[in-house]
């Protein structure tokens, strides 16, 4: 845990450097799961072992999906 309150992305950093396993879950507090989704994500990572990260769909309360999670992403 971090002494004090470091930053979104520091914060996350920290944790990830500190956690153990074949895989790490960021999620935010304000996030509701619906059932069988984190399932859904880890047979993804066992199906595709060369990914480096996955990312579910974001839907809105409304139904709709949030555009952060339907875009292109750069290639290096």
């Amino acid at each position: 845990m971090a002494p004090r309150r470091q930053g979104f992305a520091r914060n996350y950093n920290q944790g990830m450097r500190q956690a153990r396993g074949h895989s790490v879950l960021i999620l935010n507090n304000d996030i509701l799961v619906t059932e069988g989704a984190l399932q859904t994500l880890v047979e993804a990572l066992q199906t595709h072992p060369h990914y480096g990260m996955i990312g579910p769909r974001l839907i809105s309360p409304n139904g709709a999906i949030q555009a952060v999670c339907a875009r292109k992403l750069p290639t290096p």
